[in-house]
């Protein structure tokens, strides 16, 4: 290729990547430096790729972008490390040939200072996110139930706890009060007037459990028949 056709496609690369807000996928390559194919020690012709920077970045992560720029990660090391990139055997933008194994060094990071939650109750979500904010908390919205403890619109409720010891950064979220509902009373229906019977006569002489007794009620002057039963139980019904 002409030395001054690679000069117009590198700056061209420049150009758009300083367009660019940050190499993402699949803009990371692009952003990378262009290798040239040519043959290897044996006289193979291969296709090389840049390394990418690996700093900085988690094993797993390391091994994606590794993996984009069809390399291969290599040796871990410590083999049990949890924690960030720091070092890489091959340096970044240096181009090697494809599936090349790259090994990186971890250092472990230390986990980020623990903080008390705040009490955010009767607060409301401005409130409580600015109480959060200062804290370096994180406000994670918010529901909303019934509740006559605080006033409607203010938080009765959250998770995790006021008082926890919670990393930095850690989601709250909480729960506004509702106006309570109260159902309508019951509208008051009175009981009918119960019949009043008077027994002015009885012409067959003393009631007889069993017996049919009749006799002429006051209440609405109408006849009635009234059943004798023990204790004098008296069922009354209507002839």
């Amino acid at each position: 290729m002409h030395k001054g056709t690679r000069i117009h496609r590198e700056i061209l690369r420049v150009l758009v990547c300083a367009a660019l807000s940050r190499c993402v996928v699949p803009q990371a390559a692009l952003c990378a430096p262009q290798c040239e194919t040519g043959p290897n020690i044996a006289g193979v012709v291969e296709q090389r790729v840049p390394v990418p920077p690996l700093q900085g970045q988690t094993v797993q992560a390391a091994s994606r972008k590794l993996q984009e720029f069809r390399l291969r990660l290599g040796k871990v090391l410590p083999s049990n490390g949890n924690g960030v990139v720091f070092r890489q055997s091959l340096e970044a933008n240096r181009c090697v040939p494809l599936s090349t194994p790259v090994d990186v060094w971890i250092e472990n990071v230390a986990p980020p200072p623990a903080v008390e939650v705040p009490d955010l109750r009767g607060q409301s979500s401005l409130g409580a996110t600015l109480l959060l904010t200062i804290r370096g908390l994180k406000y994670g919205g918010s529901s909303k139930e019934q509740s006559g403890e605080v006033a409607p619109g203010k938080i009765f409720s959250q998770q995790p706890a006021a008082g926890s010891m919670v990393p930095k950064g850690t989601t709250v979220v909480v729960t506004l009060a509702e106006p309570v509902t109260v159902p309508p009373p019951t509208p008051y229906r009175p009981s009918p007037p119960q019949e009043t019977l008077t027994l002015k006569s009885n012409l067959y002489g003393p009631a007889i459990p069993g017996e049919l007794v009749t006799f002429t009620g006051v209440a609405q002057g109408s006849a009635h028949t009234i059943h004798p039963t023990p204790r004098d139980v008296l069922q009354i019904s209507d002839q």
